[in-house]
């Protein structure tokens, strides 16, 4: 079988990771993947892909993207890598490939199945109604729509005849993250005593990262010796630095920048903090849940399908700090709890590995191909 998996961004993110891992794991199975990313970027962190990928170089900032909403010349560079490709599959992950996917099934002549990937939450992205219309009618154009979670999925309005919708979890390389050793908790300046609390993810306003900065603010005023790791970057990052600046944890902050491998700073970590506005299933979490790390999460998305409220963590409201800090308390001041809690998060995990995930991709993939052309 050949997949041809389309992404926006070639940066380290939940859903690259994983379709880098999937494609990995699909080679490995005896498939023929290819990538291709829509956007050039140019940072540091980007993704190297073990398995055969491009980019179209494109700008995502390009005027094109908003009027039309498509950028001819990636259009066609697209199409371009279908007729030389030619996929049995082709998989586009979010919004911004879907319209691009919906389009080249269109004028292309190669006979594929186009599988889309939600990674998140519809209306929480496409707050205007042009936008909705065209993700709607894009949406409905896929031979199979795949939602990273029940929650996800229940978001989607009902179900064309001919298209088949599956909920699949992101899965992620667990002997990978286990294996890793931990950071140095020295080379970010964090006492060996105290409790570390980590946040992983972009620093931008749907991800709420001042959240994080004040929970720590309020565990600290309660006596907890307590420092924020933040693993990423952002256009809240200097935000961040100033508010904990002007509640006195500034000392306490460490802002990493975004960092090629998350594992070994969790392995370091003792409490993870999720405080999203909104979710798909976040890799993160699943990455924490298999290195035993309890987590403290907002109850957006399908983070319930991750995180076992009172069994791995607790699950809370995504603007209630008081609990936030509730909870968090609760699991670092009680050994105990805090044991029980790894526990079960380690043996939670397994149910996400990419070896259990995998299998259900590519039972759509063949489902799909089934169906009549």
């Amino acid at each position: 079988m050949k997949i041809l998996q389309l992404l926006p961004f070639p940066h380290r993110r939940g859903s690259e990771i994983f379709a880098a891992e999937l494609n990995e794991w699909l080679e490995q199975a005896g498939h023929q993947v290819y990538t291709l990313f829509l956007y050039h970027y140019l940072l540091g962190d980007a993704l190297r892909m073990s398995t055969p990928y491009t980019s179209a170089l494109a700008n995502y900032r390009s005027k094109l993207e908003k009027i039309p909403g498509i950028n001819p010349r990636l259009l066609w560079f697209f199409k371009h890598t279908v007729d030389l490709f030619r996929p049995d599959i082709v998989q586009v992950n979010g919004g911004r490939a879907l319209k691009y996917g919906a389009l080249v099934k269109k004028l292309c002549k190669s006979d594929f199945k186009l599988a889309y990937r939600s990674i998140g939450s519809p209306l929480f992205w496409e707050k205007k109604r042009l936008g909705r219309l065209i993700t709607q009618l894009a949406t409905k154009s896929a031979d199979g729509v795949v939602a990273v979670s029940d929650a996800t999925l229940a978001e989607f309005e009902k179900a064309p005849p001919h298209q088949i919708r599956r909920r699949i979890h992101r899965g992620t390389n667990l002997e990978a993250l286990t294996g890793a050793t931990p950071v140095d908790r020295e080379s970010l300046e964090t006492p060996a005593h105290a409790q570390v609390l980590i946040y992983a993810g972009s620093l931008s306003s749907e991800k709420q990262p001042l959240r994080a900065v004040e929970i720590l603010h309020q565990l600290t005023k309660k006596g907890e010796d307590a420092y924020l790791w933040m693993l990423g970057d952002g256009p809240q990052s200097e935000e961040c630095y100033q508010l904990a600046k002007d509640r006195g944890v500034s000392d306490r902050l460490r802002l990493t920048g975004t960092v090629q491998k998350v594992a070994p700073y969790l392995q370091a970590a003792d409490l993870h903090l999720l405080t999203s506005d909104t979710e798909g299933l976040p890799g993160c979490l699943v990455e924490s849940a298999a290195l035993g790390i309890p987590c403290v999460a907002a109850d957006v998305g399908g983070v319930r399908e991750i995180a076992l409220d009172g069994e791995t963590g607790f699950v809370v409201p995504a603007n209630d700090i008081s609990l936030y800090v509730k909870r968090a308390r609760q699991i670092l001041e009680n050994p105990p709890l805090y044991a029980q809690f790894s526990e079960r998060a380690k043996e939670w995990a397994k149910n996400f590995s990419i070896d259990t995930i995998g299998p259900q991709y590519l039972e759509l993939y063949q489902e799909l191909l089934a169906t009549e052309r």
